[in-house]
Parts: C-alpha cells; structure tokens; sequence
C-alpha cells in the first residue's frame, strides 16, 4: 500500500539516517525536502486537523516543532505491506502492523536525540486511506505546480 511519510523539522537533520532506517523495512519510492518557511504552523495544523485530534495535543506539538528554528522538513513516499493489521488500543483501530511497527521503532531511536521532545515530533505516517488522502491533498497544496505533478506520478 502506498503511504507518505513526514519527516519533522526536529530530526530533519537525521533525514538522511531515517530514510535509510525506513528503507530496512518499507520500499522507499522518493523523498523530497519542503521548506515551509512561515506555513509551517498552518501545514502541522492541516496535517493533524482531519485526525481527530485534540487541538491541544496539536498546540503542544507545534509549540515544540517551533523551538527548532528549522523549518523543513522531510517527505518521503513509500510502499508497505497491508496484509497484517492488529488492534491499536490507544488509537482505537486498526492499524497496519508493519507500518506501525516501523513508526514506533523512528519515533523510539529518534526522540532521544532531539532537545525539547514531546510525543511524535519525530515522524508521522498516514495510518490509512482517508489520512492517506488527506495528507495527500495537504502536502500538494504546499507545493509548486511541478513537484505536485511529480508527488501525483509517484502516488499512481
């Protein structure tokens, strides 16, 4: 299954690191650096905003990522395979295993080298079809004409 992968501005200086960890266990397809400049508040509110997330989780999240004066961050598009789910508890759905699994083992070696970590400020992955979708559309929307035509190629 196809899935983008957001490299957040705390580690983006691990990206290089962290596309090779991803590529142990996911078929990478491209990666590619956005500088979101002064969008950066906007783009992290309009990746999480369709989540269902607490806006004050995503408040905390941003007041974090802005304490890193970097403001790119890392995309990178890759495939994985979708035939074993599990039940994550705390989400309260299913989840693709391998996936998760690669997420979790990012976010563990990762925020213990960053200062000023909180929860997921390290790297974020769609989870399934409509966050797929919806971080899709998001991160076109950041994007030059160009390199939204390139991001469609990839995602086909």
């Amino acid at each position: 299954m196809f899935s983008i992968g957001i490299i957040w501005n705390s580690v983006y200086h691990f990206k290089d690191e962290i596309i090779n960890d991803l590529s142990k266990g996911l078929d990478i397809k491209d990666s590619f650096t956005l500088d979101l400049a002064d969008n950066y508040v906007n783009f992290v509110n309009d990746i999480y905003q369709s989540e269902n997330m607490l806006q004050e989780k995503i408040i905390k999240k941003i007041d974090y990522m802005l304490m890193n004066p970097c403001r790119k961050i890392e995309i990178v598009l890759f495939t994985f395979d979708k035939q074993k789910v599990n039940y994550h508890v705390m989400k309260k759905k299913y989840v693709y295993t391998e996936l998760e699994d690669m997420k979790m083992k990012i976010r563990k070696k990762y925020s213990g080298l960053i200062v000023n970590y909180t929860f997921d400020i390290v790297f974020h992955a769609t989870d399934n079809i409509d966050e797929l979708n919806n971080c899709y559309d998001v991160v076109k929307k950041y994007l030059s004409k160009d390199e939204a035509i390139k991001l469609a190629l990839v995602k086909k």
